[in-house]
């Protein structure tokens, strides 16, 4: 956000950005790419946002996802490369998880889906309490990746509504507040 305020400007060139813009994102994305990979997708989803509404040009934004699918597809490589090497070892999770998910088939629930369902039902309307969810004792993760089945469960329908109606205006106050730049 600071250099795309700065060279508001001037001519934005794909050479000095990629050093003073794109430089520092790809060196921290890439300390957190081997440890968490969706967080580094999250956080370079949300970068091409940024310098999307800021105005960078499309033809450099093409380039750089080209260039982000690229290193990921060079740490991949190096992984099979090197696969006792410390650095690649979720390589593996992530391979396994692609496989899984393109073998699943519909109507099947795996242990957390069935968790999380389970949550979802035994909410109701008015939900169980803050507090107290039973669910949250055997789904993994159920403070982050199955954070909304437990707010379902504790908050009930309602609850849960009250929440996606805050979410969403949030997002309409996003939109209003972009579209006036």
């Amino acid at each position: 956000a600071r250099y795309l305020s700065i060279t508001r400007d001037t001519p934005i060139t794909f050479k000095s950005s990629l050093i003073e813009l794109w430089a520092p994102v790809f060196i921290t994305l890439g300390l957190i790419l081997p440890a968490n990979f969706s967080t580094a997708a999250l956080m370079f989803s949300m970068v091409l946002m940024l310098v999307y509404v800021g105005m960078y040009p499309l033809k450099y934004i093409g380039a750089i996802i080209g260039i982000g699918f690229a290193a990921i597809a060079v740490f991949v490589l190096l992984s099979h490369a090197m696969p006792n090497f410390k650095l690649f070892t979720r390589v593996k999770t992530w391979e396994n998880r692609i496989e899984n998910y393109m073998q699943h088939k519909p109507g099947e629930d795996d242990y957390q889906i069935s968790k999380a369902k389970s949550a979802i039902a035994t909410g109701g309307l008015y939900g169980l309490g803050p507090g107290k969810s039973v669910q949250k004792n055997f789904l993994p993760q159920s403070s982050s990746d199955f954070i909304y089945a437990i707010i379902v469960e504790e908050y009930g329908f309602f609850g849960a509504f009250a929440l996606i109606t805050l979410y969403m205006i949030m997002m309409i106050r996003i939109v209003m507040i972009a579209s006036k730049m």
